[in-house]
């Protein structure tokens, strides 16, 4: 009969151990009652760290996630488009945000503002049943044409049902593009559905400001909090060639 061959050892399958595995088995091995070559292959999964069996949605949906962030963030350090130090602000985190107040939504998150909203110890663990209604379409067109955080942002927004605002905080990232302000924008919104502030200014009376007017409206918001105001302007130091690039986006 020939030889089964299998991906993984089904009921009955044959596992074909290499003659070297076979010779280095020990007389401990043949001692124990077990096949030598099965405890030669269990020597090393003894000091294995497994890995959980079930991983939730949201852990998956934080790895893609993070996964392109940091795609993203290598090319553009490579490119001299941001400093290194920016990678430590383009750590990811699951968390929750909130639309104008309503019931908080399982979303990815900024892992740096996170800490400073909540604390360092601060982590989100939904219960079971909320993860699994955890929606994993994200949207790969926002974040190709959208950078880092903002691409993030736009994605988390639109995967959340929230397409209305997402195209909203589009016209007004184009609006105040090639500036500063743009990436600071991002930071603020972050903080409004982190925290679940009303929203009405993001869709209806940002747009009508001026370039003066909206940095005015930004020094107001960052005099709330200092440590908010070194995030940000930490942030745009390092980020320094997007407010150039973004001209011609």
């Amino acid at each position: 009969m020939a030889e089964k061959r299998s991906g993984s050892l089904a009921a009955g399958a044959y596992c074909t151990v290499p003659s070297v595995i076979l010779n280095r088995s020990s007389a401990a091995d043949a001692v124990s009652g077990l096949p030598a070559a099965f405890c030669c292959l269990l020597s090393p999964v003894r000091n294995m760290k497994m890995k959980p069996q079930y991983q939730t949605r949201y852990e998956l949906l934080h790895e893609s996630y993070q996964k392109w962030l940091t795609g993203f963030t290598r090319h553009a350090v490579s490119w001299g488009v941001c400093h290194p130090n920016i990678y430590y602000f383009h750590n990811l985190t699951p968390g929750w945000v909130s639309f104008n107040g309503e019931k908080p939504e399982i979303a990815i998150v900024p892992q740096s503002l996170h800490r400073l909203i909540y604390g360092p110890d601060k982590r989100t663990t939904p219960p079971l049943d909320d993860d699994l209604i955890v929606n994993l379409c994200t949207s790969e067109h926002l974040l190709v044409h959208h950078p880092m955080l903002e691409g993030i942002l736009l994605s988390e927004c639109e995967r959340l049902r929230q397409r209305s605002l997402a195209n909203k905080l589009i016209s007004l990232f184009r609006q105040f593009g090639g500036t500063e302000l743009r990436l600071k924008l991002v930071w603020l919104c972050w903080l409004d559905l982190m925290t679940g502030n009303c929203l009405d200014d993001w869709t209806e009376n940002l747009k009508r400001k001026s370039e003066k007017e909206l940095e005015e409206w930004i020094i107001n918001r960052q005099k709330q909090s200092a440590a908010l105001t070194d995030l940000m302007d930490q942030y745009v130091l390092l980020a320094y060639r997007t407010t150039v690039d973004d001209k011609r986006t």
